[in-house]
C-alpha cells in the first residue's frame, strides 16, 4: 500500500514526522515525570510507523488509535490534570467559546 501513496500524502507524512520529532522528547519526558502520561509516545509512535506503512487511516481516522486519536486523548488527559476545560484557555485570551 506505501507503493501507492501520492506526492501529496508523502509530503503529509513527512509533515507528520517532523511535528512527531519536535513533539518525542517533551511526551516522553511527561510519561517520565507522572506515570499517567506514560503510554502516548508508544501510541503516538506506533501510528507514524503505521502510517509510514501506508495505513492512512492511522493518521486522523477516528474509529482507531490513529496519530489524531492519540494526541486529542493526550490533549485531553493534560487538561484534565490541569483542572482546565477545553474552552477555558480560548476564554482567557477574549476570544469565542466553541461549543
Amino acid at each position: 500500500m506505501a507503493d501507492l501513496l501520492t506526492p501529496g500524502d508523502r509530503e503529509l507524512i513527512d509533515r507528520l514526522i517532523a511535528v512527531d520529532e519536535k513533539a518525542a522528547p517533551v511526551v516522553a519526558g511527561l510519561g517520565r515525570d507522572v506515570p499517567r502520561f506514560a503510554d502516548y509516545r508508544a501510541g503516538l509512535r506506533k501510528a507514524v510507523e503505521q502510517v509510514e506503512g501506508g495505513d492512512r487511516n492511522r493518521f486522523s481516522g477516528a474509529r482507531c488509535d490513529s496519530y489524531h486519536t492519540v494526541w486529542w486523548h493526550l490533549h485531553e488527559d493534560l487538561l484534565l490534570a490541569l483542572g482546565m476545560e477545553r474552552n477555558d484557555h480560548a476564554q482567557q485570551e477574549g476570544k469565542p467559546r466553541r461549543s
